[in-house]
């Protein structure tokens, strides 16, 4: 969500990390905005990541969503 082209930017992360190096990535997925703080576009969805890092390339992608201070954060981890 902070980037302007997602899958051009990591499809450029692939090619520099080191076969076998793994990717992780954090950040507020848009499941967390809630009803009361409306839509923000900033974010994306925890599925529309995992999407952008298949298409790149990437495999063994594994994510998951928590809640801290009622917040929602997300974590996927790639592999290259």
């Amino acid at each position: 969500y902070f980037w302007e082209a997602p899958a051009r930017d990591l499809a450029e992360i692939r090619r520099v990390l080191r076969p076998g190096g793994r990717l992780v990535l954090g950040f507020c997925p848009d499941e967390g905005a809630g009803p009361t703080l409306g839509p923000d576009r900033a974010r994306c969805s925890l599925a529309r990541a995992e999407d952008w890092l298949i298409d790149a390339g990437f495999h063994a992608v594994s994510g998951r969503c928590e809640m801290a201070d009622g917040r929602a954060l997300a974590w996927l981890i790639a592999t290259r």
